[in-house]
């Protein structure tokens, strides 16, 4: 085998190719553990289930995590390539959204973490929404990349509130109001947007 195929075999499998949109697998698994805990509080169903899958969302998101941040480290150039990128860089909301989500799956089991992880979830949702809707009324959004990715951000503004619910904190109300007039005008700007 030549070296260049070696290195070619090498690059298929590498850490560079890693998606982000592969967050979105998380809150997918999260959604599903937050079902099956409706469904034990409904219809007494087997509460191992929820069990079950709110740990393999949290595994997923940890593996993820540490992939994603290698291939941050190793090669930065392709994960800037990716969030400047007009479609592909809508999905690093995947990742806000599946920190708030997972902080819904730690809160019967761990209060203090749940809250923790929903802030710093908070925190990203509400600066990545800035930067993307920046973008768009910047004009740096080219209207023929228009995609339904681009109202990933602003899901997970929505999933501020949505999940922060039952926050303890004084200012969690002011926040929840905020990310959802945050979603309401982002979803306006692009529902309405003449492309």
């Amino acid at each position: 085998m030549t070296a260049t195929k070696q290195q070619n075999i090498g690059k298929i499998g590498s850490i560079q190719n890693l998606p982000v949109n592969l967050f979105a697998a998380v809150m997918g698994i999260s959604g599903l553990s937050s079902s099956w805990r409706l469904s034990h509080e409904l219809f007494h169903t087997s509460a191992v289930l929820t069990d079950i899958t709110g740990a393999i969302a949290i595994l997923v998101f940890i593996l993820l995590s540490i992939g994603f941040l290698v291939k941050g480290i190793r090669y930065p150039q392709k994960v800037a390539a990716e969030f400047a990128h007009p479609i592909v860089g809508n999905f690093f909301g995947t990742i806000p959204i599946a920190i708030l989500l997972l902080s819904s799956i730690l809160s019967p089991y761990q209060k203090v973490l749940s809250e923790s992880v929903w802030i710093i979830g908070m925190i990203l949702a509400l600066a990545l929404s800035y930067i993307i809707i920046s973008r768009l009324l910047k004009g740096k959004m080219d209207p023929t990349h228009a995609v339904p990715a681009w109202l990933i951000p602003c899901v997970g503004v929505l999933d501020i509130a949505v999940t922060g619910g039952t926050m303890p904190f004084a200012w969690a109300h002011e926040v929840n109001l905020l990310s959802l007039a945050i979603g309401g005008f982002a979803a306006l700007i692009f529902f309405t947007a003449d492309y």
